[in-house]
């Protein structure tokens, strides 16, 4: 009986998400993340890709000077689309970007207000005026090449709440509220606008929006065809676009003027939608083309591949003269910015940087194709069948489960499994249908899950949850190890013997400052990822990322009695990896970088710390602190790798130089800190002697006997190790040989700021 009714009421819930009726984030992730894997690894095929092309307003474009000043001068606009349509025969021209302010670089305004004061009685002035007016107002000669040329402007909508400003001159309906009505409530709806100017916006044959839609993780994956604002309809721009290349093949095969056809709604029984009644929207149909569309009038984006799938040409290419006629004729032309300072990049599933030009450009390659497949869509009936499945299965499974042997059922939930996730890949592989197959997974999943008996889930679910609480910290190897016996390792706080190590670029904020956003993510990348590889070949504990700054810890959760050999030897080959990244950055003209690494060994509390909002495995204690100050006195000293003593003394394979005596930041206790040169038996009888002369030298510098100091380190000046932390005891024995520390001094550099 339990068995039946758990299985039920686990079956229940899913149902109910697939009606809609309850609504479960992580189903919806995963059929997203299903989604993202089919565009990845089968993209719908398209034919009309080639029949796109995006000008690109890049930073090229912003720096030529014939273009001036962005925003560009309407007089610019006016001869750019003269010359696309007269000279390079583009078909249809669309505009990603909104001329959302009037023209004042023609400076009429200036003369119409000398006109109104010193000059209103000067009639040669005022004659001189109106001949010339005519030939100043940018944005009246703009419009009226709008209406001569099938171009479509693009304003957006501001969606959600505190968005109800709005600004520019809106573009009429492409569907009147009395002319249809949809189900309320299902519609994407706008508070407010950003349009063009009016005298362009009713200059335009057509317009239309640009807003896509946000997925909860912050992808693009749909786009509106249709926006509800105060009860009208408004079409997205890749619509606009296609309607306008329709109408103009009707007009070249006709011979009649241009007339864009208007928009037939249907709903989901299949009948044309009106102005009576809340049907739900199902199709929407033009030119004779019906494209299936969600509730919310929204269409999946076809994504062909990662950015530049399509062609781009610069403008700056365009006003030099450099594109060739072949290159734009008969094509329609998407005018967006891939400039980093115009800010106009999408997240979507196929890159964090996606330029929103191309997003659109997607959608109306799908529009424009004669290829069945060529838009991703989910069918009324997938929608109606899928509860249909759900229920079926869970009757199945009642009468399996119960009556075979826990191996068994795990066979009999991996065929069903295995069936549905063949099903889903087959109707999207031939029908472009987007599966939706986390609900019936989920059913599936967590009624053999329950069946398999209660003590055999526990288990499943413990050793589960352990890789789940350590894998992010530790080597994926550590955690497999680990799991043989979970009950050695915990979570909870402990006070333990580690090493800690904090690792930071120095300067990054400048090299952030050269680098554009991708190069930036692309060097991030390169270098965590690098110096993160090294920690865990070492057996070390990541612990957090704090910007370009890397703190990681050695001998918990998994023991480890060398902890401190452990974390000096990252150190030392994190600094032989630094070669590597710079030369790769030299090759690719970034900024080469230099790191400070701190380390210090000492009684920590480690464990599962933070707050009930946000918790992680981290370690704490006044030994943490001093690591970091230690990572921050690499700048003064001019060396990679800074350890304290305690570091230092726990490794006898490794070969350290004295740096100091130093009273850090927040504490009163002087330490020594030193640098690891490298293993014992790697160096040199040269480096060695160096090193005993450096201990001399530190000796003779804490007894005040300066000159000494001053004298040795000049004949040190050939040395083979690093010479910064020369120069620093040189230049404080100077500054002491003037003016004595006094009697009491210890030869301790105190910090008052790190």
């Amino acid at each position: 009986m339990l068995r039946g009714l758990v299985s039920s009421l686990l079956a229940s819930i899913f149902l109910l998400h697939s009606l809609n009726v309850l609504v479960l984030p992580p189903l919806n992730a995963l059929d997203r993340y299903a989604y993202d894997y089919l565009l990845h690894a089968n993209p719908p095929s398209q034919n009309a890709v080639d029949r796109i092309v995006i000008l690109d307003i890049d930073e090229e474009s912003l720096s030529n000077p014939k273009l001036g000043r962005w925003p560009w001068s309407r007089d610019v606009m006016s001869q750019v689309v003269t010359t696309l349509f007269e000279d390079y025969e583009v078909r249809v021209l669309g505009f990603d970007v909104v001329f959302s302010e009037p023209d004042t670089s023609s400076g009429i305004g200036t003369l119409d207000a000398l006109a109104k004061g010193p000059l209103a009685d000067n009639t040669g002035y005022l004659d001189l005026l109106k001949k010339i007016r005519p030939e100043l107002e940018y944005d009246s000669i703009f419009g009226e090449l709008l209406m001569q040329y099938p171009v479509v402007l693009g304003y957006y909508f501001n969606v959600g709440e505190g968005g109800n400003v709005k600004a520019g001159a809106l573009p009429l309906p492409t569907i009147f509220a009395d002319e249809a009505s949809i189900k309320e409530g299902s519609l994407v709806e706008g508070n407010g606008y950003g349009s063009n100017i009016a005298v362009l916006t009713d200059a335009a044959l057509a317009s239309g929006h640009f807003n896509p839609i946000v997925d909860p993780d912050g992808l693009i994956r749909k786009v509106p065809l249709l926006i509800k604002f105060e009860g009208d309809f408004f079409e997205s721009l890749s619509l606009a676009v296609f309607r306008m290349s329709k109408a103009l093949e009707r007009a070249e095969a006709s011979g009649k003027a241009l007339s864009v056809q208007p928009l037939v709604l249907f709903d989901e029984a299949g009948e044309v939608v009106t102005g009576e009644g809340s049907p739900v929207l199902n199709a929407i149909q033009v030119a004779g083309k019906r494209i299936p569309v969600g509730p919310d009038s929204s269409v999946f984006v076809s994504y062909q591949g990662p950015q530049r799938t399509f062609t781009y040409l610069s403008f700056d290419d365009l006003v030099e003269g450099r594109v060739k006629l072949e290159a734009l004729r008969d094509k329609v032309v998407l005018v967006g910015t891939t400039a980093p300072g115009l800010s106009d990049f999408r997240s979507t599933p196929m890159g964090a940087l996606y330029p929103g030009v191309e997003v659109h450009a997607n959608v109306l390659a799908s529009l424009l194709s004669d290829q069945a497949s060529a838009l991703p869509w989910r069918p009324i009936e997938v929608r109606f069948l899928e509860p249909l499945v759900i229920f079926s299965c869970t009757v199945f499974l009642l009468l399996t489960l119960g009556r075979v042997s826990p191996l068994a059922s795990m066979g009999v939930w991996l065929v069903l499994s295995l069936a549905t996730l063949m099903v889903g890949l087959f109707l999207w592989t031939n029908y472009r249908v987007v599966p939706q197959v986390a609900p019936l997974l989920g059913a599936i999943t967590s009624i053999s899950l329950w069946n398999f008996g209660y003590q055999f889930y526990l288990e499943h679910k413990k050793k589960a949850q352990f890789t789940d609480l350590f894998g992010q910290y530790v080597p994926p190897e550590l955690v497999n190890k680990m799991a043989e016996d979970p009950a050695r390792y915990t979570m909870s706080g402990q006070r333990l013997p580690l090493t800690v190590m904090f690792s930071d670029v120095r300067g990054f904020t400048t090299i952030s400052e050269k680098l554009s956003a991708t190069d930036l993510s692309e060097f991030i990348n390169l270098y965590l990822s690098t110096m993160s590889q090294i920690i865990r070949d070492q057996d070390g504990t990541l612990d957090k990322y704090i910007g370009d700054c890397i703190m990681a810890f050695w001998g918990a959760p998994v023991e480890n009695k060398r902890h401190a050999l452990s974390a000096v030897t990252t150190a030392l080959a994190m600094g032989q990896a630094l070669a590597g990244i710079n030369d790769i950055c030299q090759k690719k003209n970034w900024p080469l970088i230099e790191i400070g690494i701190g380390l210090n060994t000492g009684d920590m509390s480690v464990g599962d710390m933070g707050s009930t909002v946000r918790r992680a495995y981290t370690v704490m204690g006044d030994a943490v602190n001093l690591a970091a100050r230690l990572e921050g006195l690499t700048r003064n000293y001019g060396v990679l790798t800074i350890v304290s003593e305690t570091t230092a003394l726990a490794c006898p394979e490794v070969v350290f130089r004295e740096l100091d005596r130093v009273t850090v930041k927040g504490k009163t206790e002087a330490v020594s800190i030193y640098e690891p040169i490298g293993f014992v038996n790697d160096l040199s009888a040269t480096v060695h002697a160096e090193i005993d002369s450096w201990v001399e030298i530190l000796r003779d510098y804490r007894e005040q006997r300066f000159h000494e100091v001053i004298a040795a380190i000049d004949g040190l000046r050939s040395a083979q190790l690093a010479k910064p932390v020369h120069d620093w005891i040189y230049e404080k024995a100077q500054d002491y040989s003037r003016e004595p520390p006094g009697a009491d001094w210890g030869g301790v550099t105190v910090f008052k700021t790190k």
